[in-house]
């Protein structure tokens, strides 16, 4: 997720929050379960 911080480091929010999203799509894809950290906390820590 380091991409998403990157990218809201360059102030593209909505850039950010679609690849956050894309990610968690695939990830419930894949593993058949809600990705556990919301887009709020992945930047935080």
């Amino acid at each position: 997720m380091f991409k998403c911080r990157a990218l809201v480091a360059l102030r593209q929010h909505a850039a950010a929050r679609a690849v956050y999203n894309s990610f968690a799509k695939e990830y419930e894809h894949i593993y058949g379960e809600s990705f556990e950290k919301e887009y709020q906390a992945l930047l935080v820590d």
